[in-house]
């Protein structure tokens, strides 16, 4: 990158920022035969200082009495190299990413990380909205390249934000969006836990619904999170930026989400709401009679020297939305001739269950007895199997189909 331009001494004092060329000089048009004063930089460019050196026109003292009653002639001004940083970034820089934010009281800060692609940024521009992706609140530049920014006294209300990284050759795509809660009023501490959190799904459509916190400080807005296993919050944790009680979302991938709800204010979150398990993409209901005979009943293998039983199994289940209940009945199809080896028909219940998209897992519990069996398999509208541990460590498969 080069830089060239004609100038007098004092055009070329002010484009670096008043340092003069020294002296006092007064410059004058030059004469015909007297090179233009100049200006040039040389080096490479992406923000490396280059050395910058330049000649002036003074005035002399007069030689004729011509038109202009005075001469001039070019004299370098001394020692007037100065060492600038130009900036000369080709590209805009990358996003910013991990933007987050803290709130005390009403005070807000925000941080992120440096962006890692494209050319470095020299400053950042914050966009604050009262709705997601709006400017409607505040859009300013921080003029630092630091990556972190403090704001206080803000006011009471929900802020949805987000961050671009800038420099000379433009300005990145935005950040994650945050959103930032900042509460009002007396009431300092944290709302209770909100409960009776449902569900509803229709297609890839899900649709939470809860109660309120009837006590404690009110929530300016609530907290769903998502996770792949109960208590996770690994595929969504997200600010719904309302006080409203229902949430929805579209486009939801197959799959299924152990979800919760958390009250929010500026003070920070509640605890859990009651945990739900949305199921989306599976038609399969597992409403109905499953009964499993030889071959595909359940067995149960023991070691060696115990009893092996093999068991036809029969499922009777009612399924509710994303809530499955029911009973089970195993009677006995063959019984090993290990002395105290018990067989007949025994009757179960159906606890802790778990279904997914196409996945299902429970525990039995014997309605005559202690003791819980332990089950784990997939399913589709007509057959069901699995793997299974019984309370004695014993392992075994299962396979039952829709009666």
């Amino acid at each position: 990158m080069k830089l060239v331009t004609t100038l007098g001494c004092v055009a070329v004092a002010m484009m670096l920022l008043t340092l003069g060329c020294g002296g006092n000089p007064a410059p004058t048009r030059p004469s015909p035969s007297s090179p233009a004063a100049s200006v040039g930089v040389t080096g490479p460019a992406h923000g490396i200082p280059v050395v910058t050196s330049w000649s002036c026109l003074t005035q002399s003292a007069a030689r004729d009495g011509g038109i202009f009653a005075t001469g001039v002639h070019e004299a370098a001004c001394p020692a007037q190299s100065r060492s600038l940083l130009i900036d000369a970034a080709l590209t805009a820089p990358g996003v910013p990413p991990n933007l987050t934010s803290s709130v005390n009281g009403t005070t807000v800060t925000l941080t992120w990380l440096v962006p890692t692609s494209l050319d470095p940024a020299t400053s950042y521009v914050i966009e604050a909205g009262s709705s997601a992706g709006s400017t409607n609140i505040a859009v300013f530049d921080t003029l630092s390249a630091a990556t972190s920014f403090t704001v206080t006294g803000v006011p009471a209300g929900t802020y949805f934000v987000r961050v671009r990284a800038r420099n000379s050759a433009g300005t990145s795509a935005a950040s994650n969006e945050v959103v930032v809660i900042v509460a009002g009023g007396p009431c300092a501490g944290a709302p209770n836990a909100p409960s009776a959190l449902t569900v509803s799904v229709s297609g890839s459509s899900v649709s939470l619904s809860w109660i309120a916190p009837a006590s404690g400080c009110a929530p300016t807005g609530y907290v769903v999170e998502a996770g792949s296993t109960p208590g996770a919050s690994n595929l969504a944790n997200v600010n719904t930026g309302s006080a409203a009680t229902t949430f929805s979302a579209g486009g939801v991938p197959a799959g299924t989400y152990y979800v919760r709800v958390r009250a929010a204010n500026g003070s920070g979150a509640s605890g859990p709401s009651n945990e739900t398990i949305v199921i989306v993409g599976t038609s399969a209901s597992l409403t109905g009679r499953w009964v499993g005979v030889a071959p595909d009943g359940m067995i149960i293998e023991d070691a060696p020297g115990a009893c092996d039983l093999e068991l036809d199994l029969q499922l009777d289940l009612t399924q509710s939305g994303t809530t499955v209940t029911g009973t089970a009945i195993t009677t006995t199809r063959r019984l090993s001739s290990t002395p105290g080896c018990r067989g007949g028909v025994d009757m179960w219940t159906l606890l802790n269950l778990t279904v997914g998209s196409g996945t299902i897992s429970f525990s039995f519990q014997n309605q005559s007895g202690p003791g819980t069996i332990d089950f784990s398999g997939t399913f589709t509208a007509t057959r069901m199997t699995g793997t299974l541990v019984t309370f004695g460590g014993r392992h075994g498969t299962f396979a039952v189909n829709r009666q």
